[in-house]
């Protein structure tokens, strides 16, 4: 016997609310540090809502958004500060949400956005450092 933790209606508006702070915290013009951290945040609102969504046995409709999937385009290789190599584990979580979208579930789909959320977040902070290294006046030798 399966239980039930809410109406589909109730999965909805969570995943409605979720995805309306999601598109708000890609299109941010804050400084990146505190954007990622904002989609982190929002990523994180969204794993949680499609978890909801999972244990009240909502509908599933899969997405295929295919190969070139970008939550905006401020966030792709050539529009964004800092090494390439600092927005390796974040751009592998976009892929492995493209591939969740257009997957099996909500639950695939949360744990998807749970990793989006940590690399976001991560990377926020490596950013952060990085603008105070540059911040920092170099000391001079002599």
């Amino acid at each position: 016997m399966t239980e039930q933790y809410g109406s589909v209606n109730q999965a909805r508006i969570h995943v409605q609310r979720a995805d309306a702070r999601w598109a708000c915290a890609v299109e941010g013009f804050d400084p990146y540090p505190e954007r990622l951290q904002r989609l982190a945040d929002a990523a994180d609102q969204e794993r949680k809502a499609l978890l909801y969504a999972e244990v009240c046995n909502a509908p599933w409709s899969p997405l295929n958004v295919g190969p070139n999937f970008s939550p905006a385009k401020h966030l792709e290789p050539g529009h964004r500060p800092g090494p390439d190599s600092i927005w390796t584990n974040f751009d592998n979580a976009v892929t492995a949400l493209a591939q969740a979208l257009g997957g099996d579930g909500h639950a695939t789909l949360a744990i998807a956005f749970g990793k989006l959320s940590q690399a976001a977040s991560t990377l926020a902070d490596e950013l952060t450092e990085l603008e105070l290294d540059e911040q920092q006046p170099r000391q001079q030798t002599g």
